[in-house]
């Protein structure tokens, strides 16, 4: 999972001098670890970034006791929000997000996935979107950028300004290689008759 961490650099003479510092430490955060990662919200949030009121629910959950909702108290804000979710894709051939969704939005809203390459600078919008009410919970999967130490995945939600709903739900996020099932050939002489 992601850690921050807090440091201080300073310069150190022969006499054992220090430099002057500010005395104020400089944080650096570390992203996912690289390769497959799952998440079930079990330990808490720690490897993600909001906006809006995102947080951590027990009033449904895929499986354990918890998910990510973008509404914790109640219905939904009426707010456009998102979580944010940095992953490694390095080394990976077929990356594949996979991840399990509920929803139940008012009019108008949709509940959608981006993902950008180049640190949030711009984003490929909405490669995979939903609106209404799900009617309970089901997976889904997308394919991510493969071999980038840096992938940016966006749960956005547009809530076109609507209170009406319960909001949406995520749980068991998973980044999967599915290289291996993608690289079985069939061997020459290959035959079919689709019988």
């Amino acid at each position: 999972s992601a850690s921050t961490y807090y440091y201080q650099i300073y310069a150190v003479n022969s006499f054992g001098a220090h430099s002057l510092q500010d005395n104020s430490p400089i944080a650096a955060t570390t992203i996912n670890p690289r390769g497959e990662f799952t998440e079930t919200f079990e330990s808490g949030t720690l490897n993600w970034t909001f906006t809006g009121a995102w947080g951590i629910s027990s009033a449904y959950a895929n499986s354990g006791s918890f998910s990510l909702t973008d509404s914790p108290d109640g219905n939904m804000t009426g707010s456009d929000s998102y979580a944010l979710l940095r992953v490694d894709t390095s080394g990976m051939e077929f990356p594949v997000l996979r991840f399990w969704s509920r929803h139940d939005l008012g009019s108008n809203s949709t509940v959608e996935v981006h993902f950008s390459s180049n640190a949030g600078a711009s984003y490929d919008y909405s490669v995979w979107a939903r609106s209404g009410d799900s009617g309970g919970w089901s997976e889904h999967q997308v394919f991510l950028y493969p071999d980038n130490a840096d992938v940016w995945v966006r749960f956005y939600l547009n809530a076109a300004f609507q209170t009406d709903g319960d909001g949406w739900y995520l749980d068991d996020i998973r980044v999967v290689d599915m290289a291996d099932e993608f690289t079985g050939v069939a061997g020459y002489p290959f035959f079919e008759d689709f019988e």
